[in-house]
């Protein structure tokens, strides 16, 4: 866990140097921002789900954690936005036609040293973070792929790239943003839950909105 008031380097703090590895704009088709980047209707609270709560930890820095089972199964948990995340590494197909959900429907390949993630049927309610300021809601015809590529002992990098034929002008790639193996291997989770205490404050937006 990384806190701002330590005197960090920029590129600690963003998982990346954006001197080094720029990352790019997203770019909406035209006369559809509008649209897909209203306010959060959920207040200041970070919602859980694919792939935003992996990009958001420039800014939020929690924990991940990756477990792999016998059977095809990876399980990828982050303290917070306290989320759960199922990934088949079978080699099984995409459903045919999943049911929306907020994580997707994930499967997994490996090319090379890279294990490739492969994500469609994310719920449009699910806000795409990138941690970097710009967030937007995306259409059901999303499709996330990530890289993960373990590159050192201790270094795990991470990118993904995001394709959206009815927001998006052209796809949309993070960049490399580099995780590290915990300092304490005995170290411990803490829950860590956002709660609605902003409610005042967006009762007061929402009447404002309504001209009340």
């Amino acid at each position: 866990m990384l806190q701002f008031a330590y005197p960090l380097e920029e590129a600690t703090i963003r998982q990346f140097d954006p001197k080094v590895t720029p990352e790019e704009r997203v770019s909406f088709k035209p006369g559809i921002a509008a649209k897909y980047t209203k306010p959060a209707p959920y207040g200041e609270c970070d919602q859980a789900g694919t792939p935003s709560t992996a990009l958001e930890q420039i800014s939020q820095h929690a924990p991940m954690e990756l477990i792999s089972l016998p059977g095809g199964k990876l399980w990828q948990l982050f303290e917070y936005p306290m989320n759960i995340r199922l990934i088949h590494t079978d080699g099984r197909p995409h459903l045919k036609d999943p049911d929306p959900t907020f994580n997707g429907d994930s499967t997994a390949h490996w090319e090379g040293d890279t294990l490739v993630i492969d994500v469609i049927g994310i719920d449009e309610r699910m806000r795409v973070i990138t941690g970097a300021g710009a967030g937007w809601w995306p259409s059901d015809k999303m499709h996330v792929v990530e890289r993960i590529t373990r590159t050192s002992k201790n270094l795990l990098t991470y990118q993904v790239t995001i394709e959206d034929p009815v927001v998006l002008a052209k796809p949309w790639k993070s960049a490399p943003r580099v995780w590290s193996l915990a300092q304490d291997p005995n170290d411990y989770w803490s829950e860590v839950f956002c709660t609605l205490n902003e409610e005042p404050a967006e009762i007061q937006r929402q009447n404002a909105a309504k001209g009340k």
